[in-house]
């Protein structure tokens, strides 16, 4: 199989998506809590914070609080996005609301801890970013770290660390993945966390296929579903052209169609899984489904110049020639087909027919092959009942 190959990640890069588009917005009264409303401004807000745009992500909590002034999940994700922001004096205002309104809510340590720590470490922060965004993922590792009490960090940097320090080095990639690995072990409900895992492990070709797996899951639930699903658009374009590409391709279609850019990689993904004479052998039977037999058996013959034992080629053309009423050319090519598959000999004679009674008019009546089958199931994401063909 052919592999794309990304030689680093660009975590910045993948942390600024500025140009995406967020999720849409409700139009209708977003009063009632749990309405839609408030669910699309939620998810608008999580999705501007994990393409790292804090101030943005603020906003979206800022009008669900103007009509649910109490909400403590805005609330809590207001106070976060605000200290991030370094709009210090928000945070502090939406941490006492958050406290009076909820005084038991268990993020309140969490969030109290990370606006203490960005009114005293703006500057470090501040610098870590600027390291990241320069290049130098090594200084501003060493620059996050510094921020980190007892090494613990904290959930609200956790996705822009780790996509630094695995853009870092080759050490630091396989510590990102280790410590990614443990922590959404231990949390399972954190989609930010889990969606930044996924997203690393598609930057490595050994990692690639998990990465996406967990993307296509990830782009199904809320919150995280429109940055999960830009990541796996983005992670396909990555894959190798192979019939396992087409078939992952086909799964994000089926959910998200009309994209072209991925319908032209799914083609390329299926030819480049084909040898020259599958190739040809395929487009042979495409045009016998369509009645053109000139052009079936121009490609069968293709087929047969580049591999003169293909026995499907070879049944084709058999198949041109019985609806032709050639009856011994045709027994004479089955004949050739079974001395080179004598196991298959059942399947073709059953495929072909009767071969000793001419036909009455002309058209063509066949069963497709093992092989053109296969192929058509992987078209429709069956890999087990190709793989069995």
């Amino acid at each position: 199989m052919i592999r794309v190959m990304v030689s680093r990640a660009l975590p910045v890069a993948a942390l600024l998506l500025s140009t995406v588009s967020p999720p849409a917005l409700a139009q209708s009264n977003a009063r009632m809590s749990g309405g839609a409303a408030t669910t699309n401004l939620v998810e608008q807000a999580q999705f501007w914070q994990q393409q790292g745009q804090p101030e943005r992500a603020l906003q979206a909590y800022e009008r669900l609080l103007a009509v649910e002034p109490n909400n403590v999940d805005a609330l809590a994700g207001a106070v976060e996005m605000a200290a991030l922001a370094n709009q210090s004096s928000s945070a502090q205002r939406y941490l006492a609301q958050l406290r009076r309104v909820s005084p038991q809510d268990p993020r309140l340590p969490r969030v109290a801890e990370l606006v203490r720590l960005m009114n005293e470490d703006a500057e470090v922060l501040a610098s870590a970013r600027g390291l990241a965004a320069a290049g130098r993922g090594a200084e501003a590792v060493a620059r996050y770290r510094e921020l980190f009490r007892g090494g613990n960090v904290p959930s609200v940097l956790a996705s822009e660390y780790y996509q630094v320090l695995a853009g870092s080095s080759e050490s630091g990639y396989r510590e990102a993945v280790q410590q990614l690995s443990q922590r959404t072990a231990a949390n399972p409900s954190d989609q930010r966390l889990a969606l930044t895992y996924a997203q690393i492990l598609t930057y490595r070709e050994d990692t690639r296929t998990e990465g996406v797996d967990m993307l296509q899951q990830l782009a199904q639930r809320r919150g995280v579903r429109e940055a999960a699903r830009l990541a796996w658009r983005q992670s396909l374009l990555w894959l190798g052209d192979d019939p396992e590409t087409a078939t992952r391709i086909q799964q994000y279609l089926a959910m998200y169609p009309n994209d072209r850019e991925l319908e032209s990689k799914a083609q390329r993904a299926l030819e480049g899984g084909a040898t020259p004479a599958t190739t040809a052998r395929l487009l042979g039977w495409e045009a016998m489904g369509s009645r053109q037999l000139a052009e079936s058996e121009r490609r069968f013959n293709e087929a047969l110049a580049l591999e003169p034992n293909d026995t499907e080629a070879i049944i084709g053309i058999a198949i041109i020639r019985k609806s032709q009423n050639r009856l011994p050319e045709a027994r004479q090519l089955l004949a050739r087909a079974i001395a080179i598959a004598p196991e298959r000999a059942e399947e073709m004679t059953r495929q072909l027919g009767d071969l000793t009674t001419p036909a009455r008019g002309t058209g063509v009546g066949w069963v497709a092959g093992p092989t053109v089958q296969a192929w058509r199931l992987l078209e429709r994401g069956d890999l087990d009942g190709a793989d069995r063909l």
